[in-house]
């Protein structure tokens, strides 16, 4: 027997769904345009400043995202919601670890499933 979510990806997939139930209106479309455009101003900025994106690695990027979240959570500026996209941005470009993989996983499988076992 299938489980739901997998009817539900076969409908995604056909885009059906897509169609009938996940609508955006105009004004989210461009909130969210601005939001990426934020971003890629803010990248370019930052190698007028700081040069190449890769020197973060060397800094320590995913501290420096946990950084922004909690500037944010302190002061709710959501330019450090920004800067923080962006340092998982340059994460994922210039990885931290030798050992990275994209592996796709339903419901959060791996992390979430170990996290609830402790």
């Amino acid at each position: 027997m299938k489980h739901i979510h997998d009817v539900i990806r076969e409908h995604l997939l056909k885009g059906s769904l897509q169609d009938k139930y996940i609508t955006r209106s105009p004004e989210e479309i461009s909130l969210i345009h601005s939001v990426f455009k934020l971003d890629m101003n803010r990248l370019n900025m930052g190698m007028y400043r700081y040069g190449n994106n890769a020197e973060y690695v060397r800094r320590g990027c995913i501290e420096e995202v946990y950084r922004r979240l909690d500037a944010y959570m302190k002061t709710h500026n959501t330019e450090y919601v920004i800067d923080a996209r962006n340092m998982l941005l340059i994460e994922f470009l210039y990885p931290t670890f030798n050992d990275v993989k994209f592996e796709p996983i339903d419901d959060g499988e791996i992390y979430y499933k170990q996290e609830r076992r402790n």
